[in-house]
């Protein structure tokens, strides 16, 4: 986990990585980027979470994609109702 690390976006606002958003003792968020795949195999150490942590995730393209889908085929569905 590094500490204030700007999270890299797809060039259109969404994020790419996960990221922690900590509460430093003078009240300011910091924003630490979080390597989930190098902690997954083994490589970057477990991080724990505190309290008033915010761990943000990313939804990833390709699910984007169909939840976009999935919208338009339920937009369809109740438009034909």
């Amino acid at each position: 986990m590094s500490s204030d690390e700007t999270p890299r976006d797809h060039g259109d606002g969404h994020q790419l990585d996960t990221v922690l958003l900590r509460k430093r003792a003078d009240g300011q968020r910091e924003t630490l980027a979080v390597d989930v795949e190098a902690i997954g195999a083994g490589e970057a150490e477990d991080f724990f979470a505190q309290e008033d942590d915010l761990i943000v995730v990313p939804v990833s393209g390709p699910k984007r994609v169909l939840e976009s889908m999935l919208g338009l085929v339920r937009v369809g569905i109740n438009a034909s109702k």
